[in-house]
């Protein structure tokens, strides 16, 4: 199968598409082409060209000519999101009931890995060390899940340390550190291996809300703010190295909706 050019289909106003200076190419389809979904979540592409496509119709696998519905488990909740692909071929998603689920590039079947709904009824979290250990997060509890699908460490903020308050938001860093921040801004780096933990930054203004991106240079760290009505974005790389703020430029649509957004490491 021939390698396919990144695109992005955009169904809705969302900051979470990242380049680092470079525009993004857009390529629009639809169910006039094939689409199963016109509710579409996300979208990540693998080392074989395939595109993944999370949507309120479940897991959709594209290849540049066919749309591929993967099978799910019977009487499971169908709508997929948060796709994550790690080595190159394993893909990681989750429903909106809690459940995770893993599979490969070539297979058509979901596999049911670990049910998170029965510690919250929200949507939780999720990461893959570079162990291969699943790390599950809701806002007041961090589980650890090794490949035989048993839990090997929990935390709590309580446990963590007195100033972290709920859970927000969790990524891989680096080869040997996951990181996690917390409502009030606190960025949280556990080792992968001894689980120990450091409080290393803490960016907590008023009115903010956090989220971690995972990309190819280590994670993303979004901060938003509102002020005046306005919403106020800064972004910052997490890696081995620490925390460094971006310069940023959004590309916008003919409504001023942002389509993508350009990050500047300002070496």
């Amino acid at each position: 199968m021939r390698k396919l050019l990144f695109f992005t289909i955009v169904l809705f106003c969302a900051v979470n598409n990242f380049s680092f200076s470079q525009h993004a190419y857009f390529y629009h389809l639809d169910g006039e082409k094939g689409l199963p979904s016109q509710e579409v979540y996300q979208i990540k592409q693998d080392s074989f060209g395939y595109l993944w496509i999370g949507s309120d119709a479940g897991l959709i696998r594209y290849d540049g000519f066919n749309f591929d519905q993967i099978r799910l488990p019977e009487n499971y909740n169908s709508a997929i999101s948060n796709v994550k692909i790690v080595n190159e071929n394993i893909i990681w998603s989750q429903n909106f009931a809690g459940q995770i689920y893993r599979t490969t590039s070539e297979s058509n079947q979901l596999k049911l890995f670990y049910d998170a709904s029965k510690y919250t009824a929200n949507f939780p979290e999720y990461t893959i060390d570079n162990q291969g250990k699943l790390w599950v997060m809701t806002d007041t509890v961090l589980l650890v899940i090794n490949s035989s699908g048993k839990i090997v460490n929990q935390q709590t903020p309580t446990s963590i340390g007195s100033s972290i308050i709920r859970f927000s938001s969790i990524a891989t860093v680096d080869k040997t550190h996951v990181t996690i921040v917390d409502y009030a801004g606190n960025l949280v780096t556990f080792d992968t291996q001894t689980f120990s933990s450091v409080v290393s930054k803490n960016i907590s203004a008023a009115n903010s809300r956090y989220q971690l991106y995972e990309n190819s240079k280590g994670a993303i760290l979004l901060h938003e703010r509102t002020h005046n009505r306005m919403n106020h974005f800064t972004f910052y790389q997490l890696n081995e190295k620490g925390i460094k703020k971006l310069s940023s430029v959004c590309d916008l649509d003919e409504k001023d909706r942002v389509l993508n957004v350009n990050l500047i490491d300002n070496k």
